[in-house]
């Protein structure tokens, strides 16, 4: 049965989360006199923002919600109310259950990218005639339903008088990795930074990474202005659409094409919504095929072991010679330390969220919070050492196996995890800029070994200062812990942190609790155990009295 919780005259179903953010979650909800229309509740906690932030954040949703009450278009998403807790902000938005382009880069066919990309081009159009800016197109930011795009996120959007003409904005807004240089450089812009970003992300959804990276925003941004920019060999590309691309990407934004010159652009003239029924004729054709597949699938099972080997044989020397832009599924490896990453920055995450009831020192809990996205990058940076390693070597670390090896090409995975790891820094980056004032007060050698951002290594200088840290942690929790009498329904989440907090107290030893396994995530067995310990009265018991002796 769901779990629901109203708020004024939603519902929300606390058991179907759509997605979360770095404030909050996602959940399908209902109107309560709309059961048959399915909504979806954005769900903010004021107490996870920094303080230093919440004023900024405030005017940020503030902007959102005036953008998309103005903005009645069919590719921009539709907000039909907003409600305030004195915890949580509520934004209640249409439901898009297709999800979002975040993980389609070099996925979807490119005419049916391009009919999309046409919808996404005249939502902008819509957004800059009603003088709005959006400043951070995205592929995470524009979400599908049914056959249409929705243009989401417009906490970043600008009102301007004249979105045609430049405008001095001092602050630089947007995600680096889609931000137009002059943006990057504060000077004077237009709604033509958000021809810059759809350059980037039409680039990337086609070749399945962006055109240019770096391993912080100003690498990236020297690489920009000092690199000129190259296409891959694919071989359906055709030259229209690189010309498209060029004329988007022009450094100097009075040369640059504007929205509506995209528009007019021949290559869009191909964009046909009759291709998108195509491609939903053909889904349901599959699904309605599932158990002929099924049992191909079946009798492929029982060929002959001769046969078997020779199709093994056969497979592994066809990826040998794949063609480059033929994207090859990474190493578990890799998908381990992805997991990783993500792992710690939830834990980041909920540390912010219950630090009233953590009970710690507020410099504890920023340290935490950087201390956990410091691992996320490490991590994401073990990635990108091991891609430029040669074979022998990845293979005396014995966690990729050399078939995979010979097999595919990890090279290939280079573009994808120069961009995760970019991410990765850029939201590091924007935490150490949060917590400025209080950085400076901070121990030398936690500057010196976890917040300087070329240290990329766990080195022990880390390592002592995680210690330290957890130390002072570990023995707030004891303290903690003797508050409480038992676990109740109010307070599972809290456990669950303390049960996060309790499995990493050990620096050193994050590799042994979470063993690397081809077969299991050791991140998620970790969530499915700690939720086991909480169902029921008794388990509930026995996690306290466990808790309190782990800690003692």
């Amino acid at each position: 049965m769901d779990k629901r919780k109203q708020i004024g005259e939603y519902f929300i179903l606390e058991s179907e989360s759509l997605g979360k953010g770095a404030y909050g979650k996602v959940y399908k909800g209902f109107h309560e006199n709309d059961l048959s229309t399915p909504l979806a509740i954005k769900q903010i906690n004021l107490q996870m923002i920094p303080e230093s932030y919440l004023e900024d954040f405030k005017l940020m949703v503030e902007k959102e919600i005036n953008s998309l009450h103005i903005l009645e278009h069919q590719n921009i998403l539709k907000l039909f109310g907003v409600k305030m807790t004195k915890n949580n902000l509520y934004l209640v938005t249409e439901l898009c259950p297709d999800g979002d382009f975040g993980k389609l880069a070099g996925k979807i066919p490119i005419k049916t990218f391009l009919t999309y990309f046409k919808q996404i081009i005249k939502g902008l159009i819509f957004a800059k005639e009603n003088n709005v800016i959006h400043r951070d197109i995205k592929p995470e930011n524009i979400l599908l339903k049914d056959k249409l795009v929705k243009i989401a996120d417009f906490g970043f959007s600008k009102f301007v008088d004249d979105p045609n003409i430049r405008h001095k904005m001092t602050t630089k807004i947007g995600t680096p990795l889609y931000m137009a240089p002059e943006v990057f450089a504060d000077d004077e812009y237009s709604s033509k930074c958000d021809v810059w970003s759809c350059g980037v992300m039409l680039y990337q959804m086609i070749f399945g990474y962006p055109p240019w990276n770096g391993y912080n925003p100003q690498d990236l941004f020297k690489s920009i202005k000092n690199d000129p920019l190259k296409f891959p060999e694919k071989k359906d590309v055709d030259e229209k659409l690189k010309d498209l691309i060029r004329k988007m990407l022009v450094f100097d934004q009075d040369e640059r094409l504007d929205l509506e010159g995209v528009l007019q652009h021949e290559i869009m003239k191909r964009a046909d919504s009759k291709i998108l029924d195509e491609e939903f004729k053909k889904k349901e054709k599959i699904e309605s095929n599932n158990e002929e597949t099924k049992s191909d699938i079946s009798a492929k099972k029982h060929k002959s072991k001769d046969d078997n080997v020779n199709h093994m044989k056969s497979d592994i020397n066809v990826k040998k010679h794949k063609s480059k832009d033929v994207n090859v599924d990474p190493p578990k490896y890799f998908i381990y330390l992805e997991n990783k990453t993500e792992f710690f920055n939830d834990l980041a995450n909920k540390v912010i969220e219950f630090k009233n009831l953590l009970g710690f020192t507020k410099d504890s809990i920023r340290q935490l919070v950087i201390l956990f996205q410091k691992i996320a990058v490490i991590s994401a940076n073990k990635i990108m050492k091991m891609i430029s390693m040669k074979k022998k070597e990845i293979s005396e670390i014995k966690v990729i196996s050399m078939e995979y090896l010979e097999a595919g090409d990890i090279k290939s995975q280079k573009p994808k995890y120069e961009a995760f790891l970019q991410t990765q820094q850029a939201s590091f980056h924007q935490t150490i800029e949060d917590y400025e004032k209080y950085v400076k007060k901070f121990p030398s050698n936690f500057k010196e070994n976890v917040i300087n951002e070329e240290a990329l290594e766990m080195t022990q200088g880390f390592l002592r200062e995680y210690k330290r840290v957890f130390d002072e942690v570990i023995a707030k929790i004891s303290e903690k812990l003797e508050e409480f009498e038992e676990i109740d329904g109010e307070n599972v989440e809290f456990f669950k942190t303390l049960f996060m907090l309790i499995k990493v107290k050990k620096g050193a030893k994050l590799d042994e609790e979470f063993e690397f396994n081809e077969e299991i995530d050791a991140f998620e067995e970790f969530r499915k155990d700690i939720n086991e310990k909480l169902k029921g009265k008794k388990a509930k018991e026995k996690t306290m009295k466990k808790l309190k002796s782990i800690i003692g």
